[in-house]
This record gives C-alpha cells, structure tokens and sequence, in this order.
C-alpha cells in the first residue's frame, strides 16, 4: 500500500501540528482502506474520523480526513484534514472540487503516472 498526501493535506496536517496524526491515519487505513463513507458527489473519495492522538478526545472531538482509495494501484491520496471545530461537512462545492481532484489522479494513474 501507497500513500500520496497532496499538498493541502501536508499544509494543513502540519498547521494542526498534532503529533502522530499521519502516522494514526495511514495506521487505519491499512487496516482497512474502505472504512471512511463515500462521499456524496465527490466521485469515491471517503470521509473518516480520527481521534487526536496528542490529546485525550475521542473520534467525535477529533479530526476529519478526506482520501481516495484506488485499490487496484494499491494507492491511497489523502486529499484532505480538517478539525470537527472548524466544520462539520464539506459543502457541495468543496465535494465537487474533491471529485474533479478525484478524476484527474484516476485519468494519470491510468496514463502511467504518480
């Protein structure tokens, strides 16, 4: 299994400066790359939950990821991170930005790329 983090989600997992998140994160996933719900209109990108690992808060005070499984590269994007205090769900522009985002990493992949 491949993890790719864009460039949004290394800046803003390093302005929440939580120690351990990524590592928690990529710890879920490989344990099981489906477990985050579909979201809706964003072309298979899935949202999960994960409680801060530098503090005592559980899932629900935690934060929120955004990623995109593409099992038959064995490679997971991480599109985005987020705290449960900043928002609570992605607007609909922002899950139709996720799925441009979506089909253009799928159309490279299938071309051969990264």
């Amino acid at each position: 299994m491949t993890f790719v983090e864009v460039p949004v989600f290394v800046r803003k997992i390093d302005e929440l400066g939580s120690i351990g998140l990524l590592t928690a994160i990529q710890d879920e996933l490989i344990k099981n790359p489906e477990r985050g719900a579909v979201i809706p209109g964003a072309k298979g990108a899935r949202k999960a939950r994960i409680a801060d690992p530098s503090r005592q808060k559980g899932k629900r005070g935690g934060f929120r990821y955004i990623y995109v499984y593409f099992e038959v590269y064995g490679r997971i994007y991480l599109l985005y991170i987020y705290g449960k205090n900043e928002q609570e769900d992605l607007t609909r522009e922002q899950a139709k930005m996720l799925g441009e985002i979506v089909t253009e990493t799928k159309e490279k992949l299938r071309q051969g790329g990264k």
